[in-house]
C-alpha cells in the first residue's frame, strides 16, 4: 500500500516522501496523481517507537470486564519517559566561514586573464554518533591504505537497535579556484581555456533527513 505526504504532520516525513516518491495515488487519504511511497519505506523512522510496544493480550495481561489501559504504561508516556536523549545541550546549528577572491586582467595584446578562488571552513556541522554501538573491533580491512578498523554490529543495549546522538564537529573545509585565458581576434576567432581545481574533506554530512542514514551512509563509520 501507498502513503503520500498530505497523510502526515511531520515535515521530516512530508520531506522524505516528496523526495523519495513517485507518481501515484494515495491508498489511505485518496489523493491522485501526488508523490507516494510504499508504508514499508516509512520503517526507519516508527522502529524506535515499535520497540517500545507491546500490545497487550486478552486473558493474560487483562480479563473480560477488566480496563485494558490501566495494565502497563500506555505508548505515549513511555515516548515522554524513555525516548533517549539525541542531542547535546551545546548543539548548534551548522555554520561555515567562506570567503570568494576574484582577479580579472586585460592586455594590450588582446588577451583577457581570470582567477577566481574559494575557501570554505567549517565552524559547526553536525556530527551523528551512535552510542549504543559495541567498540569491539571485529576485523581490520588488510590492503587497505589506512587499515581500517570494522566493528561488530552487537548493540550494548539490546533494547534499542541503536540511539544517536547529533553533536557538533569544527572539522572540514573546502577550496576550489579557476584560472582562465581568453582572446578574440579581429577575423572572428575565438579562444577560451579554463582550468579548475578542488578538493574538500569533512567528517560527516547531514545530507539526509534520517539520523541514522547518515551514520550508515558514512564509510568511516560502516560496522
Amino acid at each position: 500500500m501507498q502513503c503520500c505526504a498530505n497523510c502526515f504532520f511531520s515535515e521530516t516525513l512530508k520531506g522524505h516522501i516528496n523526495e523519495e516518491g513517485s507518481q501515484g495515488d494515495c491508498d489511505f487519504c485518496s489523493s491522485e496523481n501526488v508523490k507516494c511511497v510504499t508504508v514499508s519505506d516509512l520503517y526507519q523512522y516508527f522502529e524506535p517507537i515499535f520497540a517500545m510496544y507491546r500490545e497487550i493480550r486478552y486473558g493474560i495481561d487483562f480479563i473480560k470486564g477488566d480496563d485494558p489501559s490501566k495494565h502497563g504504561e500506555l505508548l505515549p508516556q513511555l515516548i515522554i519517559d524513555d525516548w533517549p536523549d539525541i542531542f547535546t545541550d551545546d548543539f548548534k546549528y551548522p555554520q561555515v566561514f567562506r570567503m570568494n577572491f576574484g582577479f580579472d586582467k586585460q592586455f594590450q595584446s588582446g588577451w583577457e586573464t581570470s582567477l577566481e578562488a574559494i575557501y570554505t571552513k567549517t565552524l559547526n556541522n553536525v556530527n551523528y554518533t551512535n552510542i549504543n554501538s559495541n567498540p569491539t573491533v571485529d576485523f581490520n580491512w588488510t590492503g587497505s591504505p589506512d587499515d581500517r578498523p570494522v566493528f561488530d554490529r552487537n548493540s550494548i543495549d539490546p533494547t534499542y537497535s541503536a540511539i544517536y546522538v547529533g553533536s557538533n564537529t569544527s572539522e572540514g573545509s573546502g577550496y576550489n579556484f579557476t584560472a582562465s585565458a581568453e582572446k578574440t581576434w579581429t577575423n572572428g576567432l575565438n579562444f577560451f581555456m579554463a582550468i579548475t581545481y578542488g578538493d574538500s574533506e569533512s567528517l560527516n554530512e547531514p545530507v539526509l533527513n534520517a539520523i541514522s542514514l547518515p551514520w550508515y551512509c558514512n564509510g568511516s563509520s560502516v560496522h
